[in-house]
């Protein structure tokens, strides 16, 4: 489809792949969005989450609806119910190239109508805690929810 066509909610959204790199940390993700627009982290400890939330052994790919929203049939599921499902969905690092590859074809943001993507793929030891990621203000916002959490607009992007 061409660009406008990837954008309409009405049409089936096009499947992009999304791979998650073994030569990148976590931290070098961010620093590439940061090149490119402001990015707030919660809290923010590079050096933790390069050791909470390290590159894959081999690169991951993965294949995921290049939508502006995250799916609406995971709304109001906690990252602790999608994790005793058989679902598989976004990871963290995944959400970031996500954020690249969007920006790079669109120049806009996904998440930006009042939705953010839970990272319910990337739970943190011990608590399982996870990042909820959005555009708002002007800049991508990374923010850390526990894992009970559950909000009409906080919702999980499944893999394909």
């Amino acid at each position: 489809g061409t660009k406008k066509d990837s954008l309409d909610t009405r049409s089936t959204p096009e499947i992009i792949e999304i791979t998650d790199k073994s030569d990148m940390q976590t931290s070098q993700l961010i620093g590439l969005l940061r090149g490119r627009f402001l990015v707030e982290i919660s809290g923010e400890d590079l050096p933790r989450l390069d050791k909470s939330l390290p590159p894959p052994n081999k690169p991951v790919i993965r294949q995921f609806y290049l939508s502006e929203a995250p799916d609406k049939e995971l709304a109001m599921f906690s990252t602790n119910e999608i994790l005793a499902s058989t679902l598989t969905v976004m990871g963290f690092r995944e959400r970031l190239e996500f954020e690249r590859v969007w920006f790079e074809r669109f120049g806009t943001h996904p998440d930006y109508r009042r939705t953010a993507t839970l990272c319910a793929g990337s739970p943190i030891a011990p608590h399982n805690n996870v990042a909820m990621v959005f555009w708002k203000n002007n800049k991508l916002n990374i923010d850390w929810c526990c894992p009970n959490s559950k909000d009409k607009y906080l919702r999980a992007r499944k893999a394909i």
